[in-house]
Order: C-alpha cells, then structure tokens, then sequence
C-alpha cells in the first residue's frame, strides 16, 4: 500500500509510527506538496542506529518537492546522547529518493552520524541495502560532534546523484 504526505501533522505520523516500531517494509511514501516546519523541534524518523530499535525500511518518494525549516536539538529528541543519529531520519534502511531539504538545523553531542536527510543509512533487517537517490541539501547547519554530512552522516549504503550547497558543519 502507499501512503501520501501532504503535511506536518501526517510526516509526524511516520517519525511517531517508526520510533513505536513499525518498520514499514515494503509501504510506500508519496510527498505530494512541500512542507513547511517552521523551525519547530523535529523529532527523526528511527531516532536510535541500534538494533535493538526500528528504522524505515520502506520507500519514501519526495517527488522532487521540498521539506523545508526542520530544527533538531539532541535534548528533544528520544533515545541516549550515545545512540541518537539526527536527520529527517535518524537511522534509516529504506529507499528515499527524489527529495530536496533545506533550511536545516542540526546541533547537539552525539557520538553517531548527523545530516540533513539521516543521521545513518544502513541495511534493512532482511539484508537489503539502503538506497539513497536523487535527495539535494540546500542550506544547512551542523553543529557538535559525531559523524556529520550535508545529506547523511554515517553510510552503510548506496548514495547516488545526491548533492549538498550552503552547508556550514562546525
């Protein structure tokens, strides 16, 4: 089955279903319109890269559109400073391709990777490989420590035609 996303209230959706443990393997995602989340805390879909705890494994199709203004803050987000991967995703296995991002606000300590679309890609549950296509960074700013990369920070997966400008990682 598919699912669109037209707002903020149905992406939180995602974040709120994958963080309680629905992986959504083999669901896919249509981005319909840009969305807008006017700098408000964001909370990542898959927040922790341990095994212990879910992560998207589904598709999620950006369609080209834009989500803009995402804020995260590593006190606002769920799981140990030692586990949490900041992103629009945290930690993801899935398929995300065709998406842009920008105005992007990253900061805090964590000792995992940090980047606009995830904090860490790696492989689905089943051994399938994350795939990243097409995802485009444009404005930025990361701040701490950890891994950290415009469009991702950690990679155990395939990236191609992904691309990032104005980004300032301090």
């Amino acid at each position: 089955g598919s699912y669109v996303i037209t707002n903020v209230k149905e992406l939180t959706w995602v974040a709120t279903k994958v963080n309680g443990g629905e992986t959504f393997n083999g669901k896919k995602f249509i981005v319909a319109n840009d969305i807008d989340l006017e700098n408000g805390y964001w909370t990542p879909i898959g927040v922790s890269a341990t095994n212990s705890t879910p992560r998207f494994e589904g598709e999620f199709d950006g369609q080209n559109f834009a989500i803009k203004n995402m804020k995260i803050d590593v006190n606002h987000t769920r799981a140990s400073n030692t586990d949490k991967c900041l992103g629009l995703f945290g930690c993801t296995s899935g398929y995300i391709h065709n998406l842009e991002l920008s105005g992007i606000v990253l900061s805090g300590e964590t000792y995992r990777g940090k980047g606009a679309l995830a904090g860490e890609i790696c492989p689905a549950s089943n051994g399938t490989p994350c795939r990243i296509e097409n995802v485009f960074v444009d404005g930025a700013t990361l701040t701490g420590n950890g891994w950290m990369g415009g469009v991702v920070g950690v990679v155990y997966g395939n990236l191609s035609n992904c691309d990032s400008s104005d980004v300032i990682i301090v």
